[in-house]
Formats: structure tokens, C-alpha cells, sequence
């Protein structure tokens, strides 16, 4: 404002003060006058007019039309006060409006400050759950830095026990930052979608890296347990009991062993699950050429009574070619008792092992729905089938069960039923203890 227009607005407000205090003031007189006038009516009504003239102050008895004058110039004041008021408005009309879009500005800066303090609260909340501790980030960056190696390049399975479990805090961490922006949303704000980006990098290569980790240490173990047993041979001394104990000994040292790791699969199945399959393929593999391997199976079902040669070098009889049952002979057509003892001694490795694939790849978690149990079932199936299957190679002749592919030369199954017969009949009875008949999931 310049100093002319400062000055007209001061002295409009004293002004308007002054007329204000006059009109109180004016107000007054005339209510005190009216008074007067109504006791002057009053006494010359009832005649007492002239005994109490000369005690009434002259100001009292002032008559009505000095009274009317008065109020007259008091309004013609007032209007030439609300003219030189509205010549006043006209002057300093722009200088309110200014001072309104000065106002109304100043509250949208208010109000945008506002937005801007919530949007700065949302964006600190979005992306605190999208920050892993620094050391945890060192883990995700190299998690074979946290084990422990001897010289050879060995892992040390008790001095790497803390290793595995800050693997698997780093891991778990990972997982809940990438749950969290999945929930809490905000994936379409930039700094949230580059973070998100940078933990899903961060994930790929955590992921392959611990892949790598859990065959290099399943390789490990495989090599010790096969080393610790003599590397699978089979002296012409020992007995198919003496095998067998070999066999259940050296694949429970390997479980063992490699449940102090279960940490790490439980971790890449939560992160990037489509990894497992090549994980449990590795494995049954080991399991097959270390624990359940060919020299092994074959040297144990040479050792049955039987020797195992007949099933395997002599064609198997039709059951019209078998001669009535007479308690005189001797020969034994059906060996019986080969059929019980690998039943009876490795039936438990089979099923130890289909128990611990399925704990060890989350595979006997309940699933969802039927399907989920279903694909749960034939993964955990493959993966037993490959892991024992010199073990079903020779079980298979020992029961007289032929392949698909194995025919002689008539183009015939060189299968036994009379021996599919009788190890049926054994295998339901080893089987009693093993089948869910209560459908829980075993």
C-alpha cells in the first residue's frame, strides 16, 4: 500500500470509530428525552404542570421538533459518511483483491505442503519394508562367504552351522521384502518399482548362488558317506544281512548330514520354488550312484539264497509248464525266501528314502487341493524311482517281473507269474506297515 491510500484507510477506520461512539452517545440523549417528554405529557394531563415547572431542568423540556432536527443531521452525516466510504472501497478494491488471491494462494501452498508431508509418510512406509540390514544385503550379495572351508575347499559342517543360519536370515529377509511390496502396492510409484527391481536382481542371483551351494554340499556328503563305506564293494564274505546294514548305515549318515542344511532348500523354496526340480534331480542321482548304487544292489541280490543266477540267465516258466505241487520234490522253482529277505531288509531303505525326499523338497506339505497333492505325489515318485532304481532293476527279476522293453525271442514277457504271484502276496505283507490306510499323508 502507498502512504496516500494507508492514510485514507486509518482515517476511514477512525472516522467509522467516531460515528460509532456518536450514535451510543445520541442514542442515549434521545432515550432521555423521549423520557422527558413522556413525564412533561404526563404532568400537563393531571394538572401538575405549573406546582413542579420551576424544579424541571429547561434541557428536559426541550420540545419535539428540536429533537426531530437533530436526528435529521445526524442522518444526513451518515449518508455523506457512507458515500466518502464507498469512494473509499472503489480505490482500495484492487488492493483486496490482491490481498484475496493472496490468501487463497497462501492455502493451496498450505494444502499442498500437507499432501506433500502424507505422500513423504506413505513413501517412507512403502519403501522401510523394502530395506534389508546392510550385513544381510552382504549375505544376499555372496552366501558362500558365510560358510566355512578347510584347506581342500571343503565345507566344515559344525563350523559352518552359523553360516547356514545367517543364509537363512538374509533369505527370509529377501522373502518378506518382496511379500511386503506385493501388499503393501505403491509398484506403480518409480521409487518403489526400482527397489522392487533391485531386490528381484538381488533374488535371482542369491537363488543360483545357493543352488550351486546345496548340490556342491549334497556332492560332499555323498562322496564321504560312499568313502566312509568303502566305496560300495562287496566282499565274497559278506552276507545279504551284512549289505543291507551297509546300505541303511550309509544312507543314514547321508540324511543326517544333510538335514543340517534343510535350512537352505526351505529358503529356495520360498524364493524361486522352480529351482527345486534340478536340485531334487541331483539328488536322486546321488542317491543312486552313491547310496542305492549298481555294484551294491548287485552284489546284495547275488547274496540271497538263491544267488540270484536263475532269474537272471535262465528264461522264466509259463504257469501251464509248472507240475503239480508234490511235497517230495526238491527243486525249487519259486525261491520264496529271496523274495522275503529283500522285502524285508531293503523295503525300509525304499521307503526311508521316498519319506525323506518328500520332508527334504517340502513335498509331504498339505497341499491346497488334490491337484497340489497329486503333483506333490509323482515329483516325490520320479525322484524315488530314479534314486532306487538298480534296486527295482534287480527286485524286478528276483520277483519275476519283466520290462517293458525285455522280451525273448518270440516276442514274449520273459516274466515268471508264478513268481509275481508269490511276491505279491510278500509284498502285501511287508507293505502293512507302510500303507495310509487313514488317508493323513504319509
Amino acid at each position: 500500500l502507498n502512504n496516500e491510500e494507508s492514510a485514507a484507510a486509518n482515517a476511514a477506520e477512525r472516522l467509522s470509530l467516531v460515528l460509532q461512539r456518536r450514535m451510543r452517545d445520541l442514542e442515549a440523549e434521545t432515550c432521555r428525552r423521549l423520557i422527558a417528554w413522556e413525564d412533561e405529557k404526563h404532568f400537563s394531563a393531571t394538572g401538575q404542570a405549573g406546582l413542579f415547572a420551576g424544579n424541571r431542568d429547561t434541557v428536559d423540556a426541550l420540545s419535539l421538533a428540536h429533537l426531530f432536527t437533530t436526528l435529521e443531521a445526524l442522518d444526513k452525516e451518515l449518508g455523506e459518511m457512507e458515500d466518502w466510504l464507498e469512494d473509499r472501497v472503489l480505490a482500495i478494491k484492487p488492493l483486496t483483491d490482491d490481498c484475496r488471491d493472496i490468501e487463497e494462494e497462501n492455502r493451496q501452498l498450505e494444502q499442498q505442503w500437507k499432501s506433500y508431508d502424507l505422500l513423504g509418510s506413505e513413501m517412507r512406509r512403502l519403501l522401510k519394508g523394502l530395506v534389508i540390514d546392510e550385513e544381510l544385503e552382504l549375505v544376499l550379495g555372496n552366501p558362500a562367504s558365510s560358510l566355512v572351508y578347510d584347506d581342500a575347499g571343503n565345507i566344515q559342517v559344525e563350523e559352518s552351522e552359523e553360516g547356514v543360519n545367517r543364509i537363512y536370515d538374509a533369505g527370509k529377509a529377501l522373502q518378506e521384502a518382496t511379500d511386503h511390496a506385493a501388499k503393501a502396492g505403491g509398484l506403480h510409484l518409480r521409487a518403489v518399482s526400482e527397489r522392487v527391481e533391485a531386490l528381484a536382481q538381488t533374488s535371482e542371483f542369491f537363488c543360483t548362488a545357493l543352488a550351486q551351494i546345496i548340490v556342491t554340499i549334497m556332492e560332499q556328503f555323498k562322496t564321504e558317506v560312499v568313502a566312509a563305506s568303502d566305496y560300495g564293494k562287496v566282499s565274497k564274505q559278506d552276507t545279504h544281512s551284512m549289505i543291507a546294514k551297509k546300505v541303511r548305515d550309509t544312507q543314514r549318515k547321508f540324511q543326517s548330514a544333510l538335514l543340517g542344511y534343510i535350512k537352505l532348500i526351505e529358503v529356495l523354496a520360498l524364493l524361486d520354488p522352480k529351482l527345486l526340480p534340478a536340485i531334487r534331480d541331483a539328488y536322486s542321482e546321488m542317491v543312486a550312484e552313491g547310496i542305492l548304487m549298481k555294484k551294491r544292489m548287485k552284489g546284495y541280490f547275488q547274496a540271497l539264497p538263491g544267488k540270484n543266477a536263475a532269474y537272471l540267465t535262465i528264461a522264466a516258466k509259463d504257469l501251464r509248464d509248472y507240475a503239480p505241487f508234490d511235497s517230495a520234490r526238491t527243486d525249487k522253482t519259486v525261491n520264496a525266501e529271496d523274495i522275503k529277505y529283500s522285502l524285508s531288509e531293503l523295503l525300509p531303505v525304499v521307503a526311508r528314502e521316498a519319506y525323506f525326499t518328500a520332508a527334504l523338497f517340502g513335498l509331504s506339505n498339505k497341499a491346497k487341493d488334490g491337484r497340489e497333492k497329486k503333483r506333490n505325489f509323482e515329483a516325490a515318485k520320479k525322484s524315488v524311482d530314479h534314486s532306487t532304481q538298480y534296486f527295482r532293476y534287480y527286485i524286478q527279476r528276483t520277483c519275476g517281473i519283466a520290462d517293458d522293453g525285455e522280451k525273448d525271442g518270440s516276442g514274449g514277457y520273459k516274466g515268471d507269474p508264478m513268481l509275481s504271484l508269490v511276491a505279491s502276496i510278500h509284498l502285501n505283507e511287508a507293505m502293512e506297515n507302510y500303507i495310509d490306510r487313514e488317508k493323513k499323508g504319509g
